[in-house]
């Protein structure tokens, strides 16, 4: 495993001690969801835990994450570029407005594939299901 990948799931776990417990979620989010930049993606939420598939004609994204507050949750997508095998992680965070519409932060992990370590993306979606 990568050291951004074991870094990344460290504090992840330090995250899951110190809000499990505490951290009601005030939407459930499982649904399939909009992108605005197009893409379409499958949310399961039990508690407050997050996984989301999403793949499309470019990539084949996995992400595991847990609400750390009860309108926001944060984790790791690991990302493969469906071409040539390119993988990739990034620290992804999620705000939830409302229970149909969710804001997206990524940060880049790494410099494999298209990305460089500490890139930034934003996005939303809308669930449409």
């Amino acid at each position: 495993m990568k050291k951004s990948m074991k870094l990344a799931f460290a504090l992840f776990a330090l995250s899951q001690n110190v809000f499990a417990v505490s951290v009601i979620p005030k939407f459930n989010l499982t649904g399939t969801w909009q992108a605005a930049s197009g893409g379409t993606a499958d949310i399961f939420q039990e508690g407050t835990e997050v996984t989301i598939i999403n793949i499309d004609n470019v990539n084949a994204s996995y992400f595991v994450g847990r609400y750390i507050t009860p309108t926001w949750f944060q984790g790791i997508s690991h990302r493969i570029t469906r071409s040539n095998g390119c993988a990739t992680e990034l620290l992804v965070t999620f705000r939830a407005t409302t229970v149909n519409s969710i804001s997206v932060a990524a940060t880049a992990l790494d410099s494999n594939c298209d990305v460089l370590k500490g890139q930034k993306f934003t996005d939303s979606s809308t669930r449409t299901r």
